[in-house]
């Protein structure tokens, strides 16, 4: 596949492993196309609303609660009685 003189081509695996060239897509019609594959853009459309300052925010908070539900595990894991099993 040739490109057309002034557009840009993106090359990609295909299902083969065979690197392709094609056409980028419009993102309007990635949009619809991961609509119609059920997709649930509500999210990325609510956080693309906020701010790039309100978006930090919440990464930050997310990662303090993350960090500190890992550290309880660690110490209910040191507290827990060994029994040799996986749960």
């Amino acid at each position: 596949m040739s490109a057309l003189p002034g557009t840009k081509t993106q090359n990609i695996a295909g299902k083969d492993g065979v690197l392709q060239q094609r056409e980028p897509m419009n993102p309007n019609d990635a949009l619809e196309e991961a609509r119609r594959a059920g997709f649930d853009l509500s999210l990325l459309e609510s956080n693309l609303a906020l701010t790039p300052q309100e978006r930090a925010l919440r990464h930050e908070s997310a990662l303090e609660l993350m960090l500190a539900l890992r550290e309880a595990g660690r110490a209910h894991a040191k507290l827990a009685p060994s029994s040799g099993t996986l749960r």
